[in-house]
């Protein structure tokens, strides 16, 4: 699907001529704000001193820009055919959803979703493209501007949720930098992740948490379903017949939960690499996650996490009818119990 870049492709020449046209109209007629700030020409900071004692600002008159300008016939047909197809675009339904994915910092919902989207498209490209499956995902939570709520969720909502252009990158991490991850995300009491089972030891300090347990998947996540069965769901949607791990609802090939996690996940290894997803912010050094900028390798994909949001969105609810509520802890406290 890649409908951010498909849009971008298709219009960018619409959308550059569009703000030559604003730019160049706004400088020449000396557009200013309602706020009547007085504007004019002013002489280099790079001359001397005494040259600079003699600025001085020459007023020119605003224009505010409100409802009592009408609007041009020429440019509202010449926006049009972008404006049509780009709200066509946003408005398509993508999923519908039964129940809230939330942004609350540390145990929301919607950073574990958006997170298995994230581990779930960057196996599908490492796979295709290095024959390697990605271990693990990792994001965070100042990326994420929005929540989803039940009913349709459009393309329009995915642009809410991640307003920023962030491409989703792979990293190859060597086990000390790895390690260096694991225990900042126990210093920040959690954050987005996917293919990773977390235990930390909370103290009154969070700069003092500790590691005491850290497990990484081990299988390939490339569908949907192997996404389910990554995290042991057994929740069911009622009427579908099946329930959320893919298989017969009728009971016959329930698999229990703990088998599921033992099964998919192997505990941190520091003498070997992983490959991690997550995003081009992040692995800059963003939001304090420093050791990313020591990756031994750097993959970028070229696909927008908003991308990988939509699209995986699309394609759960396609397999399922519906999306999977994300309500297990992945970074918990040491005997801390999971209500949320």
């Amino acid at each position: 699907m890649n409908i951010s870049n498909r849009i971008a492709q298709k219009h960018v020449f619409r959308y550059v001529s569009i703000l030559i046209f604003v730019w160049t109209s706004a400088y020449s007629t000396g557009c200013g704000s309602s706020k009547h700030f007085q504007q004019g020409a002013r002489q280099s900071v790079n001359e001397s001193p005494s040259q600079r004692a003699t600025i001085s600002y020459i007023p020119t008159p605003n224009i505010s820009v409100d409802s009592s300008i009408a609007e041009n016939t020429e440019i509202f047909n010449f926006v049009k055919p972008y404006s049509d197809s780009l709200n066509h675009t946003l408005s398509t339904t993508l999923a519908k959803i039964d129940s809230p994915f939330y942004n609350t910092f540390y145990t929301g919902n919607l950073g574990r979703l958006v997170a298995d989207y994230m581990l779930l498209t960057a196996t599908q490209y490492s796979m295709k493209n290095i024959g390697i499956p990605c271990h693990f995902a990792v994001a965070n939570n100042g990326g994420l501007r929005a929540g989803l709520f039940p009913g349709a969720v459009t393309m329009r909502n995915v642009f809410e949720v991640m307003p920023f252009d962030n491409e989703l990158v792979i990293l190859q991490l060597s086990g000390g930098a790895t390690d260096s991850l694991l225990r900042y995300i126990a210093q920040l009491t959690g954050t987005p992740v996917s293919g990773l089972l977390l235990e930390f030891e909370k103290v009154d300090k969070p700069a003092k948490n500790r590691v005491v347990k850290a497990k990484i998947n081990s299988k390939i996540i490339s569908t949907p379903a192997d996404l389910i069965f990554l995290n042991g769901s057994q929740e069911q949607k009622p009427g579908s017949g099946v329930s959320s791990n893919g298989q017969s609802s009728d009971g016959m090939n329930q698999v229990n939960n703990q088998i599921l996690m033992n099964g998919s996940q192997l505990p941190f290894d520091s003498r070997r690499d992983y490959l991690v997803a997550t995003s081009s912010y992040m692995s800059m050094g963003g939001d304090g996650f420093t050791m990313l900028k020591g990756a031994k390798q750097t993959i970028y994909t070229g696909i927008q996490l908003r991308d990988a949001i939509a699209n995986g969105l699309k394609s759960e609810f396609d397999a399922f009818q519906w999306v999977e509520p994300r309500k297990k802890l992945r970074i918990y406290p040491t005997k801390a119990e999971d209500s949320k």
